[in-house]
């Protein structure tokens, strides 16, 4: 349908964005490329498995604590398991194009438009790596509270072993540039840790020695 093709036609804009800054991350970017770098991180994030049983665990504690308010009499668990079912029944209708249909992902697209970007290129022995749920997002803000809802807020996600996006409010982070390398081993372990700590199935990289010593960490 009409939102396929729309998500296509981003997706290559997107791909084509991402690929250049991973050649060139020194480069500077342009206004189209911040907002790209934007969108991308919001679907992603909105679209993923871990997205996805989240809001079905908010929709399951919604519906049980309505049910049991106004039946007190029935046991709360059995309520539990019979809204559970009836969600699980319906998981097939709801996906990350329904997100998209309500304008959820636009509406937080245009609370980001104030954020500044910063492209980091790692200059580390330790390499990035990256998950089912790559985005990750520090001091969430919400679309239906404006204000100091969404003071602080901070995503950020790899696009390569060796370059991470990072989008924040520039108005805390005021020191932040555009363009900045690290050779911080310590941040890559860090970064690596919300990687796992985010996945909902699986941790990814391109080299097994990354995924192993990620694995070794007992942190």
């Amino acid at each position: 349908g009409n939102i396929e093709k729309m998500l296509a036609a981003k997706e290559g804009k997107w791909g084509k964005t991402i690929n250049k800054i991973v050649s060139k991350p020194e480069e500077k970017l342009l206004s189209e490329d911040m907002l790209l770098l934007k969108e991308f991180g919001v679907y992603q994030y909105g679209r993923t498995l871990a997205m996805f049983n989240y809001n079905k665990q908010a929709i399951s504690d919604i519906l049980t604590d309505s049910f049991s308010n106004f039946n007190p009499h029935v046991d709360s668990e059995m309520i539990r398991e019979k809204v559970d079912d009836k969600i699980q029944n319906q998981q097939d209708k709801i996906t990350h194009l329904e997100n998209i249909k309500k304008g959820f992902s636009n509406e937080v697209v245009n609370e980001l438009n104030d954020l500044g970007v910063t492209v980091i290129e790692f200059e580390t022995q330790g390499k990035l790596i990256t998950s089912d749920m790559p985005v990750v997002m520090t001091n969430p803000f919400s679309i239906d509270n404006a204000g100091m809802a969404n003071v602080g807020v901070v995503m950020m996600y790899p696009i390569s072993e060796k370059v991470l996006i990072l989008i924040y409010d520039s108005k805390i982070y005021t020191s932040l540039k555009q363009y900045m390398k690290d050779d911080n081993e310590e941040d890559v372990v860090s970064l690596n840790k919300y990687q796992v700590l985010s996945a909902e199935e699986r941790i990814m990289s391109d080299k097994l020695e990354n995924l192993v010593a990620i694995m070794q960490d007992r942190d």
